[in-house]
């Protein structure tokens, strides 16, 4: 029987990633805005901004706490890091304050004595619950008293954009060869996580939110979990230009076209769940 990984990963497009900017960064504002409330003040913080990709949350996280002594940008994707970079400095907020650094989350340390804040958004769930039982104490480590490890993970177990990507590749007959493929989505219902995570903190504060966003275009599901989700899936096919990724992915289309149609003003609703944990030690 082979075992599912994990971890999952991909080579990231930030172009891409950003078609659907606004619907990423909603949940992220929401995230950000209780982290800074839990805080005791905004003033002189130690910041990272773990799996920060294209840093689309940066100048938001700096207009939070613009006096931050530091606010460390981490990622594993140099593309997304230098994409980031790009737009602080076309945003005018680039300073010493800011650093991009490229590492992973098992592998990441401060470059400061201890952490304000440990902020991730839509990053954390590209490796398994499993891991998580380890990564999130050590992440705790990193905080000083008071500090707040604040993370949001989109929660897709029951959602047809992501039960669809399992579903096109048995269809086409594929099932075998996605079997190993990690399912990148929240694992565990928030208890686990409040088990996990009670014992390291002084307040934990878990929640749902779902999102409905009204898209534009001709199959935008479909194109908003291309840049994501879907692509562990095309990899294990073989990869974009390979034939039974195309395959995979016009009959994952075809299948998310059916499943999110069209309303009467032409616009599609896809509806998003997403796990969010504000932790205090």
């Amino acid at each position: 029987m082979s075992q599912v990984p994990t971890r999952a990963s991909r080579v990231w497009a930030p172009s891409q990633y950003l078609r659907f900017g606004s619907e990423r960064l909603r949940p992220g504002l929401d995230l950000l805005a209780q982290a800074r409330a839990t805080l005791s003040s905004s003033t002189n913080k130690q910041i990272a901004d773990l799996g920060c990709g294209p840093g689309n949350l940066t100048p938001f996280i700096h207009e939070s706490f613009p006096d931050a002594h530091s606010i460390q940008c981490i990622d594993t994707s140099p593309q997304m890091l230098e994409k980031a970079r790009q737009s602080d400095h076309e945003l005018g907020i680039a300073s010493n304050a800011i650093q991009y650094i490229q590492a992973d989350f098992e592998t990441f340390s401060p470059g400061v004595e201890s952490l304000d804040l440990l902020f991730s958004n839509a990053a954390l769930h590209w490796v398994s619950f499993d891991v998580h039982t380890r990564l999130l104490p050590r992440l705790m480590t990193f905080l000083k008293p008071g500090g707040v490890l604040a993370f949001q993970i989109p929660d897709t177990r029951a959602q047809p954009s992501h039960l669809l990507m399992i579903e096109a590749a048995h269809a086409l007959g594929l099932k075998d060869r996605i079997k190993s493929t990690r399912w990148v989505t929240c694992e565990k219902d928030s208890y686990e996580y409040y088990r996990l995570l009670s014992p390291l903190a002084s307040s934990v504060n878990l929640w749902h939110s779902n999102y409905t966003f009204a898209m534009e275009g001709d199959n935008p599901v479909a194109d908003f979990t291309a840049s994501t989700g879907l692509g562990p899936y095309v990899d294990a096919l073989g990869g974009l230009e390979s034939e039974d990724g195309k395959r995979y992915i016009a009959k994952y289309r075809e299948l998310i076209a059916k499943a999110y149609p069209k309303e009467a003003d032409g616009k599609t609703l896809f509806s998003f769940n997403r796990f969010f944990a504000v932790v205090q030690k």
